[in-house]
């Protein structure tokens, strides 16, 4: 008989809990939820993007898609012309975030070349002198 008791409350709460899970997310996304937790998705990848692994990117970039296309189509008849200016201008940090680390190891890789070309002419000029 406990048994059936613990089952129940254990059945009782998980009950509960998805429909405050449900209620949440269904109830209490607005299109200013939206904005602000984009917003905030943008700060932290600003913050946390130094460290980020290629995975991180991977999950961020999914991230950022989610907010640009499936939720920008949900409350695009919501937003204001002020709401679509924030959006861009928060895009257009995701972009230059990007385009940053794309630039870093673009520089690092021509470092890479550099010292390696230099080996090469060190070994060819070493070649002609013995």
């Amino acid at each position: 008989m406990k048994l059936e008791k613990v089952t129940t409350k254990t059945a009782i709460g998980s009950i509960i809990l998805f429909a405050l899970l449900f209620f949440n997310s269904c109830i209490f996304q607005t299109k200013d939820n939206y904005i602000k937790n984009f917003s905030d998705f943008i700060q932290n990848v600003k913050s946390d993007s130094p460290n980020f692994t290629e995975e991180d990117w991977v999950s961020a970039d999914l991230q950022f898609n989610k907010y640009t296309v499936e939720q920008y189509d949900k409350f695009k008849p919501e937003l204001t012309e002020m709401d679509i200016e924030t959006i861009g201008k928060l895009k257009g940090v995701y972009q230059v975030i990007k385009f940053k680390k794309a630039a870093k190891e673009a520089m690092k890789d021509a470092k890479d070349l550099i010292y390696q070309a230099q080996g090469a002419v060190e070994e060819v000029i070493d070649s002609i002198d013995n």
